[in-house]
């Protein structure tokens, strides 16, 4: 069966019955499998190989814990196979946001959905202050700032360690479940313009900002339109402390995207890298 080994293959035939491989994707670090298949009754389905034992389980836990508020807008759990790092999914109809080609107002009306639905996923359970989740952050934050020393400048070194204390300095922040990979590319729109969410082998607890950081260092770069759009769908404009947040939580973005766009030789990844420090500073010298 092509797109899967013997033993995954096997499993997925037990659970479907006969079915044929529609299309075949590595994730993004490579060693995760993502796989489109359809079975005889013509219903589709994604059997997802997890690159780690603790992206599968993650992904497990979503399903099971928390996606229940975004019912309909997410695809349905079907199947689990712990041993191989395996699930299957139902196939969700619509296309990445990325590849379509829509007016501003369009596109804009897409953010305010992914704005509404983070909301829901945001409020799965009731936010708290965790400040060990903060401690936490920033050890692992420190471990990533030692392994891009070679990548750094070192004036580029103390501005990321600059933003790692002030994200201390905030104090304890909010708590919620957190997609932490919500982007455009994990967003599908169907043909009458229903948005879906996608990907949860990152989602846990964490802290709210972190799910902003990427929106705001790759989709909203001069697209304020499209801020404000996810922000009305999100019922709310973000406090100061938040917003100072996301910048300090993008600077941990900085580290990983340099360092895993080098390790795995990925060029998108660390151009997002600089690009993100590059504005991070614009906005450090800004009034």
């Amino acid at each position: 069966m092509t797109g899967l080994d013997r033993q995954i293959a096997a499993w997925c035939e037990g659970t479907l019955g006969p079915h044929a491989v529609l299309t075949t994707a590595s994730s993004l670090d490579h060693r995760g499998r993502v796989v489109r298949v359809r079975d005889t009754n013509g219903d589709e389905y994604i059997v997802k190989i997890h690159g780690s034992r603790q992206k599968h389980q993650r992904e497990i836990r979503a399903y099971r814990q928390w996606l229940g508020v975004l019912h309909g807008r997410v695809p349905r759990l079907v199947a689990v196979e712990p041993t191989l790092r395996v699930i299957i999914v139902s196939a969700v109809p619509g296309t990445p946001v990325p590849s379509t080609h829509r007016s501003p107002t369009r596109e804009a009306g897409l953010h305010r959905q992914a704005g509404e639905l983070l909301d829901r996923l945001h409020h799965a359970i009731p936010a708290r202050q965790r400040p060990e989740l903060t401690n936490h952050l920033i050890k692992r934050a420190s471990w990533w700032l030692g392994q891009a020393a070679d990548l750094l400048p070192v004036p580029d070194h103390r501005f990321i360690q600059h933003h790692l204390t002030a994200l201390t300095d905030l104090g304890p922040l909010d708590a919620v479940v957190c997609h932490l990979d919500y982007q455009p590319r994990n967003w599908l729109v169907d043909e009458i313009g229903i948005l879906r969410v996608i990907d949860f082998e990152h989602t846990g607890i964490d802290l709210r900002p972190r799910d902003l950081v990427r929106l705001n260092f790759r989709s909203w770069i001069d697209r304020p339109d499209l801020r404000d759009a996810f922000l009305v769908g999100y019922g709310r404009r973000l406090t100061d402390t938040e917003t100072l947040a996301v910048s300090h939580c993008a600077a941990i973005d900085v580290l990983t995207a340099l360092v895993r766009g080098n390790t795995t030789d990925n060029p998108s990844l660390t151009e997002y890298g600089r690009a993100t420090l590059s504005r991070l500073r614009e906005d450090a010298a800004s009034p």
